[in-house]
């Protein structure tokens, strides 16, 4: 009788284990401690708690599953479950995304967040869902990219002149470096820090937190802080996965999701300095750039990046954009 009940109770976990789904996560930056991580760590832990295990999360960090475009293409095509890439690659496959690399877009980063979760985003990501048959999940924070090179310090535009940046696979990211006398390089984030390495490009720009986990900061002598755009993070998920889970499911994931995006916001911000100060301590000379440098910055680029976006996805989302910008610091800062 008892090893009955004991074959039952063996029989019964192994049914339950057999039952279980497994969500394939990619992400960029590698396991360890970072923002990113930490959320897809915290995304990962809700939604195998929230499920009693019917649902695991298994992450694959470090471009395991190839550059973030790569892995859009994945997703998209159902290879792979979701994948936590930044607007840049994104914005290859839906061009709207351009809109958020006008140059010194958002003041703030809490002024981001607010624009993130409101009507505009919403409409791009049930657009996104429409068009490219992909589930956003959420927008959030990649941080205020920076420039990074290995032949002189960037202070004001005239530095940019005649270096060969590394750009994300983005036109428009191409324009704002040629808006500057870039000469710019599209390459993936899984070649990138082999192609600063040898030589093949000067430069490239990020946020402080993936130019210091990335190993970007290995291979290069200087940095500015100039924050010339604030770049967004989207947890993409496919289709058909979302479709294959049930009601409950999905709520546990879209609540997981909301987690995900709060702590990568926090840890994001709240870790610049850390990253910047570990990121002198490879040897990078760090310039912290003005405010009227900045707005140096600025004259340069926002003008012919804001015409060419433009011209790329038309006046109304731009223009939309810039209104909700509007409305985030009446939000925020009660103005």
């Amino acid at each position: 009788m008892l090893k009955r009940f004991f074959f039952a109770v063996g029989m019964t976990a192994l049914a339950g284990a057999a039952s279980a789904q497994t969500l394939r996560y990619g992400m960029t930056l590698p396991q360890g401690d970072n923002a990113d991580y930490r959320a897809a760590t915290a995304f990962k832990n809700y939604i195998e708690f929230n499920t009693g295990g019917k649902l695991k999360v298994e992450i694959y960090p470090a471009n395991q599953l190839g550059g973030e475009r790569e892995m859009t293409e994945q997703v998209r095509d159902g290879a792979l479950d979701i994948a936590f890439v930044a607007d840049g690659a994104v914005s290859g496959f839906y061009p709207k995304l351009q809109v958020f690399a006008i140059p010194y877009l958002f003041p703030s980063a809490p002024i981001a967040w607010e624009v993130l979760h409101g009507p505009v985003v919403a409409g791009m990501a049930a657009d996104i869902d429409k068009t490219m048959g992909l589930t956003v999940l959420n927008f959030s924070e990649n941080g205020f990219r920076d420039f990074t090179n290995s032949v002189h310090p960037i202070r004001t535009p005239d530095d940019m002149k005649g270096l060969k940046m590394r750009t994300m696979e983005s036109p428009v990211y191409i324009k704002m470096m040629q808006s500057m006398g870039s000469a710019a390089t599209p390459i993936s984030a899984a070649e990138m820090v082999m192609a600063l390495q040898q030589k093949v490009v000067d430069g490239q720009e990020n946020a402080p937190s993936t130019i210091n986990m990335l190993g970007i900061a290995d291979v290069q002598k200087f940095m500015s802080t100039d924050q010339h755009v604030f770049s967004a993070m989207l947890l993409l998920a496919a289709n058909d996965t979302m479709a294959k889970l049930t009601p409950d499911q999905r709520k546990v994931v879209h609540d997981a999701a909301m987690l995900q995006a709060s702590v990568n916001n926090s840890e994001r911000a709240g870790s610049t300095q850390a990253n910047i100060d570990a990121i002198k301590a490879k040897g990078v000379e760090v310039y912290m750039t003005s405010p009227a440098e900045k707005e140096l910055f600025r004259k340069a680029a926002q003008g012919p990046v804001t015409e060419y976006i433009r011209e790329k996805i038309g006046n109304e989302l731009v223009d939309a954009m810039l209104a909700d910008v509007t409305r985030a610091q009446k939000s925020v800062y009660g103005e």
